[in-house]
C-alpha cells in the first residue's frame, strides 16, 4: 500500500524533471561533503591529535555565529538561487586554498577547514529544504521526502568510499592522496550548483529571485524562542537530553580521534579510516531508520524507543570500560 501511494504521489508530480533534479541534488550535496569530511578529519587529526578537537569546536561556534547571521542578511537580497551559487563557489574556491594550504601549514589549515566544512553543509541543506518545501505540498512532501533523504544516504556512502579506499591510489612522491582527493571533490560541487539551478529555475513560486529579510523576533516575548520554555517545560527536559547525547558523543569522538593517532600512522592512511567508518555508520543509520526504528515503535511505543538510546550508550560506555579499544570505540 505505502509503495502504491508513494508511486500516486510521483505520479502526480506535475515537473518530474524538476523532482528528479532535486533528487540529484540531494545526493550530490552528501557526496561532496562525505569526500570533504573525512580528508578533514584525518587532517586533523594527523596534525593536532585528539587535543585538536576541542579547538575545532570552539572555532565552529565562533565562526558560525557570524556567518550563519551574515548568511541571513544576505539571503534576503540574493534570494536562494543567488546564495546557493555564492556558497557553492566559494566552497569550491576554499577547496583550491586548503588542497595547497594543508600541505605548507597543516596545523592551522585543519583546524579552519574542520570547521568550514560543517558550517557549509548547513548553509547548503538548508537552502535545498527551503526549496523542496516551496516546490511540494504538504501531502506530497511525507511521502516524497523520505526519497531524499534516501538519495543522500546513497550520496554520502559514494563519498565515504571514494575517500575510503582511494588516497593510497592517487598518492604521489612528496604528495599525500588525500589532497588530491579533496581537489576532485570540485567536480561533485559543481555538477551540484548546475543540479540546484536547474531545480530553481523549474520550480513555480520559489525562491529564486530576492525576497525580503524576515523580521527578527524578540526571544524573550510570550509566544517565541525562549519563552516556550517557560510555557512548556518539558522542552527543559528534551533540551537536557540533546545537550548530555552531544556531550557523550563528544566524548566518545575525542577518545576515537586519539586511539586513531597513536595506532594509524599517515594521513591518507587515517582519512581512509574515516571514510571506512563513516560508511558503515551510514549504512547503519539507514538501516536503522529504514527497519529498526519502524519495528521500534510498533512493539516498543514512543517511549520505549526513546529509551533504547540511553540505553544503547551506556552500554557502548560500559564496555568500554571493561575492554578499551579502538574496534569498540568505532562501534
Amino acid at each position: 500500500r505505502a509503495l502504491g501511494r508513494l508511486a500516486d504521489d510521483f505520479l502526480s508530480i506535475e515537473d518530474k524533471p524538476g523532482f528528479l533534479l532535486l533528487f540529484l541534488t540531494a545526493f550530490l550535496v552528501l557526496l561532496s561533503y562525505e569526500m570533504v569530511r573525512p580528508v578533514s578529519n584525518g587532517a586533523l587529526n594527523s596534525a593536532w591529535g585528539a587535543i585538536g578537537l576541542p579547538y575545532a569546536w570552539i572555532l565552529t561556534a565562533v565562526l558560525g555565529i557570524p556567518i550563519i547571521w551574515l548568511f541571513n542578511r544576505l539571503l534576503g537580497r540574493l534570494g536562494v538561487a543567488g546564495m546557493f551559487s555564492g556558497v557553492v563557489l566559494l566552497v569550491t574556491g576554499l577547496i583550491f586554498v586548503f588542497s595547497w594550504w594543508l600541505a605548507t601549514a597543516p596545523r592551522s589549515a585543519s583546524l579552519l577547514l574542520y570547521s568550514w566544512k560543517d558550517i557549509y553543509i548547513l548553509l547548503l541543506v538548508e537552502q535545498i529544504w527551503a526549496l523542496a518545501n516551496a516546490t511540494f505540498s504538504a501531502r506530497q512532501a511525507r511521502w516524497l521526502y523520505g526519497l531524499f533523504t534516501t538519495s543522500g544516504s546513497l550520496g554520502a556512502l559514494g563519498g565515504n568510499a571514494l575517500v575510503a579506499w582511494l588516497p593510497s591510489a592517487l598518492a604521489q612522491p612528496g604528495s599525500e592522496g588525500s589532497y588530491t582527493l579533496l581537489s576532485f571533490s570540485l567536480v561533485p560541487h559543481l555538477l551540484l550548483l548546475l543540479a540546484f539551478l536547474g531545480a530553481v529555475s523549474r520550480s513555480r513560486g520559489v525562491v529564486s529571485c530576492a525576497q525580503p529579510a524576515p523580521r527578527h523576533r524578540d526571544p524573550f516575548r510570550k509566544g517565541s524562542g525562549i519563552a516556550h520554555f517557560r510555557e512548556h517545560p518539558f522542552l527543559v527536559g528534551l533540551l537536557l537530553v540533546v545537550v548530555l547525547v552531544q556531550l557523550t558523543t563528544s566524548l566518545c569522538d575525542f577518545q576515537l580521534t586519539s586511539y586513531i593517532k597513536h595506532q594509524i600512522t599517515g594521513l591518507d592512511a587515517r582519512s581512509a579510516y574515516f571514510g571506512q567508518l563513516y560508511f558503515w555508520v551510514n549504512i547503519a543509520s539507514f538501516l536503522l531508520q529504514l527497519l529498526a526504528v519502524p519495528l521500534a515503535l510498533h512493539f516498543l511505543g514512543v517511549f520505549g524507543t526513546h529509551l533504547t538510546v540511553p540505553l544503547l550508550l551506556f552500554a557502548g560506555f560500559s564496555g568500554l570500560l571493561l575492554s578499551p579499544g579502538l574496534a569498540l570505540l568505532s562501534l
